[in-house]
């Protein structure tokens, strides 16, 4: 603000003087650059008193508050830190180094203005915000707690700023509406602000603290190291996924929740699940869209998202069955019960195999709650214990604890924690399925998991199985039944016992019609192992899936039923367009490994390796069939 000035009138500087002997060597000042200049050395003279008599406390402070951080920027928390402490934490009498600094130095400022602006400096406030408008001498920042834009005096040492970034920063007063930063803003990208501003209203809400002003003081270091965490660090295509049809997954995913307007910490929250699922899990993907049908589904019911789909509604939006999204979102939530317990801070086993976490979300179905932050606080109860617990652990509860330790452990610690875990309770399923693990012979395995399907059927009891026959896997009390059962019908295949297989088989089907486990996969093979064509053509037909797999084993059993026909030949020709690959292997032109690929994607040399080694017997029982996809 340039002004002209009478020499005989009082210096606008404010020092009292008259202008001609205070300021007034030249014809025109700059008020705003000589108490820029001012405010600036008193500034560095509150951090040199606060570091001449404090030092010890604030190089204490920081190392306690920092010692469960590992962060690569050593230089810029120290320095954020000092002048936090200094302005908000109480050394001496119930007062802060700035106050005492105030106290002790007000009344050699000469200058009547900027006197008046250090003395307003006794309570700063910190912001955290959105930057909306950036000016020449000043910009707004629009506080997220606070829900209001704050101005900011901008001097000329402080640099340029841009709007749509995210910034935090200590404000000392200037008058009644505006604000001087105390030392500077820190501010990062803005293209998560969303997110940034979702993350720090959840850290409010779960605070203890009510005032938005001793929350952002107390919180301002811990918000800087938190905020940035929410970006979508786990970038898809920077990511080194499994196969092709993973990253397709994924990238979908990310796309089409953009478009429905989620935020980027749902986003990146179903991005590091599907990571999680696929690195995990050896699991063939014909169809993509199943999976992010059922990947969305997954997350909106453990979050609150923009959208509420029903399995119906996706599966209509993707072209795919009821069915198929169901069946994938049970794989989902079966193998990342653990991951959704670690994002509500829970200590559960890192296997699947058990999971506490299932019954609390049973257990929150028979609640009403008003509002996310009801359910989310009844929530936190249930995990950080805050429910007491009566009477001491029964035995079955602590085999159960046992088992959670053996499925952690490896080596002979795991069995030997199963055994003592059976001598608790000999009806644990579970029990008998570790000790498998180690049998010498198929035969062995196999009582094993028979014992353990027995144990099972007996602590369920027989009236359970009729009562909740069409809905076993969604009861969290039959799944280690299930898993022996599965493993003992798998054993009974390998060891040529057919029939009992494949009676195995579909009783579990028709306990878990949803078929969670992937047992028609197994079921289809047996079939055509013993020429029953007509159960396999109904078994392809209620599992109907858009696959390259599924469209070879429709070859198949088109040929095995009707011979060479031209129906087979059009059927061959669309299998071969779904995965050029197969043929060559199954005709023996391509060698097979020995064991199956660790991943593979639609349409690539995995899927084929993986298709002929599964089925690669079956085709070759035709006779001239080689000679017959040769042509």
């Amino acid at each position: 603000m340039k002004t002209k000035v009478s020499r005989n009138a009082l210096c606008p500087c404010g020092s009292g003087k008259k202008y001609k002997r205070c300021c007034g060597s030249q014809e025109t000042i700059s008020i705003h650059e000589i108490l820029e200049n001012d405010m600036i050395e008193v500034q560095r003279d509150i951090r040199d008193f606060g570091l001449a008599h404090y030092s010890e406390e604030i190089e204490s402070a920081y190392a306690e508050f920092m010692v469960d951080f590992d962060i690569d920027d050593e230089d810029v928390y120290p320095f954020i830190h000092s002048f936090w402490f200094i302005c908000f934490v109480e050394v001496e009498e119930r007062q802060t180094i700035l106050q005492m600094y105030i106290q002790s130095h007000l009344n050699k400022i000469t200058r009547t203005k900027l006197k008046s602006i250090v003395k307003s400096w006794t309570y700063p406030i910190v912001t955290a915000g959105e930057i909306t408008d950036v000016r020449d001498d000043y910009l707004v920042i629009h506080d997220t707690l606070r829900d209001t834009p704050l101005k900011v005096k901008l001097f000329s040492y402080l640099g340029r700023f841009e709007e749509g970034k995210y910034a935090f920063a200590i404000l000392l007063p200037y008058g009644e509406a505006e604000y001087v930063l105390f030392p500077n803003i820190f501010d990062i990208e803005g293209e998560n602000c969303k997110a940034y501003a979702d993350v720090i209203l959840q850290e409010y809400r779960n605070a203890s603290v009510i005032e938005v002003d001793d929350f952002l003081a107390d919180h301002l270091l811990w918000l800087m190291l938190l905020t940035p965490q929410v970006k979508m660090e786990l970038k898809v295509e920077q990511v080194e996924w499994p196969s092709s049809a993973s990253k397709d997954v994924a990238e979908i995913f990310e796309e089409e929740m953009k478009e429905a307007g989620e935020d980027y910490a749902t986003i990146e929250m179903g991005v590091i699940l599907w990571y999680q699922f696929v690195t995990r899990k050896n699991k063939r993907i014909q169809n993509p869209l199943i999976y992010v049908a059922a990947l969305r589904y997954f997350v909106s019911t453990i979050i609150e998202t923009e959208g509420v789909y029903t399995q119906k509604e996706l599966a209509k939006k993707y072209g795919i069955s009821v069915s198929s999204v169901s069946s994938r979102y049970g794989e989902l939530y079966d193998e990342l019960e653990p991951e959704l317990a670690k994002l509500l801070n829970e200590e559960v086993p890192e296997s699947h195999m058990v999971s506490p976490f299932h019954d609390l979300l049973e257990e929150l179905k028979d609640h009403e709650f008003d509002s996310m932050e009801e359910a989310k606080a009844y929530i936190y109860s249930k995990i950080n214990g805050n429910e007491k617990k009566t009477g001491k652990q029964t035995d079955e509860q602590k085999a159960q604890d046992l088992i959670y330790e053996a499925i952690k452990a490896g080596g002979k610690k795991r069995y030997q924690l199963a055994q003592e875990a059976l001598a608790l309770n000999p009806l644990h399923p579970d029990g008998y399925t570790l000790l498998a693990e180690q049998a010498s012979t198929m035969e062995d395995a196999l009582l094993l998991y028979q014992k353990g399907m027995e144990c099972g059927i007996e602590a369920l009891g027989e009236d359970f199985f009729s009562e909740n026959r069409g809905f076993f896997w969604g009861l969290i009390e039959t799944r280690p039944y299930m898993r022996a059962r599965y493993n003992y019908a798998q054993t009974l295949h390998n060891l040529g016992n057919m029939k009992d297989a494949i009676t195995e088989y579909e009783g579990m089907i028709e306990l878990n019609p949803e078929d969670n486990q992937g047992v028609r996969d197994l079921l289809l093979i047996a079939y055509i192992e013993v020429s029953d064509l007509k159960g396999a053509k109904r078994l392809m037909e209620r599992f109907e899936e858009d696959s390259s797999m599924a469209a070879f084993n429709k070859v198949l059993l088109e040929i095995m039923n009707k011979g060479f026909t031209a129906k087979g030949r059009l059927l061959l020709n669309n299998a071969k367009s779904q995965n050029p690959h197969v043929i060559p292997y199954l005709v023996g032109k391509k060698k097979l490994p020995q064991e199956l690929p660790a991943y593979y994607g639609i349409g690539d040399e995995n899927e084929a390796k993986t298709y002929a080694l599964l089925h690669q017997h079956l085709w070759n029982q035709v006779s001239g069939m080689k000679q017959w996809l040769l042509k």
